[in-house]
Order: C-alpha cells, then sequence, then structure tokens
C-alpha cells in the first residue's frame, strides 16, 4: 500500500502491512490501549493519520552531524 492508495480507515490485517508489524503485534497494542483505534461493535479499524501522528512521537532525532562528541572520531 502506498499513502496516496491507503485508505484513511484500516482493518488490523491491512493496518498491520502498513505499521510494517505482525497481526499479533498490533492486537497487542490494540488490547494494551498503546495505538489510537475505533471501535464500532466488534469491528476495530485504525486511522492512518492517528497512526502517523503516534509514530511520529517515537521518531529519534538524528545527531547533529557538526556536533562531536568527547572521544568520538569524525
Amino acid at each position: 500500500m502506498t499513502p496516496s492508495t491507503t485508505p484513511r480507515y484500516l482493518d488490523v490485517p491491512s493496518a498491520a502491512i502498513y505499521l510494517s508489524m505482525t497481526e499479533a503485534s498490533l492486537k497487542y497494542k490494540i488490547k494494551k490501549r498503546m495505538l489510537p483505534f475505533i471501535k464500532i461493535g466488534k469491528t476495530v479499524r485504525l486511522d492512518t493519520v492517528a497512526l502517523d501522528k503516534r509514530m511520529a512521537g517515537y521518531t529519534i532525532p538524528a545527531k547533529d552531524p557538526m556536533i562531536i562528541a568527547p572521544g568520538e572520531q569524525s
């Protein structure tokens, strides 16, 4: 799925592919409420916009290449 062809709301198998994780891992994160999801009856859907925002929060910024820590060599 590419971003331009991905529907906004995904079922669990599609969301697992979108996030590059197993369905079991995704279900665990849903069960523990570690990821935002929508539940209508027994149907679970994940909003790609909310998932993208959540994943952006896990982004680790790159080190400034101009700053070299003591003991490191360039």
